[in-house]
């Protein structure tokens, strides 16, 4: 289980796509596995990247998305923090590019079956490195 554990945090953390692909459809096992491993806390540093000044998810990181979902389904008791960082000319707008993009994540966590009171979504653009990504903070409350 130990060995595994390495594979499945890459293939859910959406650090190197090509990667990505090779270790895609973690099965139900590698879920609870996973889910194991994200206790007590667990930040996914750049889990969503964007291009400049967008907010669009690709399909190769909604299916991501969509795994982290189902390992937070596994245990209701898992919480999730949206962080969206954005970097604009700016602050104002950098503020509200970030919220956006934590605000969209949220939303496909939600449609992918998290519960709405488990995730919440803010803006830290002025938190830590700027730029064009999501982080997702992941607990065990």
């Amino acid at each position: 289980m130990t060995a595994m554990l390495p594979r499945i945090l890459l293939a859910v953390a959406i650090l190197a796509p090509s990667t990505v692909r090779a270790e895609s459809h973690i099965n139900q096992t590698d879920v609870h596995e996973l889910a194991a491993a994200l206790s007590p806390q667990t930040r996914i540093h750049k889990a969503v990247k964007f291009e400049y000044g967008r907010r669009r998810i690709y399909s190769k990181t909604r299916e991501e998305l969509a795994e982290i979902a189902a390992a937070c389904r596994a245990h209701p008791n898992m919480k999730i923090t949206v962080e969206g960082h954005a970097f604009a000319y700016d602050e104002e707008t950098s503020i509200a590019l970030g919220e956006s993009r934590a605000s969209l994540v949220r939303t496909l966590l939600i449609r992918y079956g998290v519960a709405p009171d488990n995730v919440t979504a803010i803006d830290a653009s002025r938190v830590g490195e700027p730029g064009r990504y999501v982080d997702l903070v992941i607990e065990d409350r």
